[in-house]
């Protein structure tokens, strides 16, 4: 449900009826204030796909990510948003993205002066764009 919130916001943005989309993958409305609801990777990746297609914006994904709020990923942005630098909360994330999502592994390798922030699937996982490119926006 994490991810779905901004896309679900950014759509209602577009004027998009946001309720019809969700019902026709199962959800609603009030399932997103849901904390502890978790969605099938497929299923969320068909919901992104649809919402990708609905509002003819390939970007959907670099402009739902603008749409999420405070509290959105519950603790771990919480400890990130403590973190002494943007290094140390990337590490955070790669460190508890299994908390996430269970089909993504992320690593950072740091070799001063880059960084490298890798997200791959595993599992045989299939990913929409906009998706990934939300995860790293």
């Amino acid at each position: 449900m994490q991810v779905i919130r901004p896309f679900a916001r950014h759509l209602v943005q577009l004027g998009i009826d946001c309720d019809a989309l969700l019902a026709r993958h199962g959800l609603s409305t009030a399932m997103l204030q849901e904390r502890d609801l978790r969605v099938p990777h497929r299923a969320s990746m068909a919901l992104v796909r649809e919402a990708m297609v609905l509002s003819g914006d390939p970007a959907i994904g670099l402009r739902a990510a603008r749409c999420d709020a405070p509290g959105d990923f519950d603790v771990v942005e919480y400890a990130a948003a403590n973190c002494a630098s943007v290094g140390e909360a990337l590490k955070l994330a790669a460190r508890f993205m299994a908390l996430w999502h269970d089909g993504i592994v992320m690593e950072l390798d740091v070799v001063p002066p880059l960084a490298t922030l890798r997200v791959r699937g595993i599992g045989g996982v299939p990913h929409e764009p906009a998706g990934i490119e939300f995860l790293f926006a």
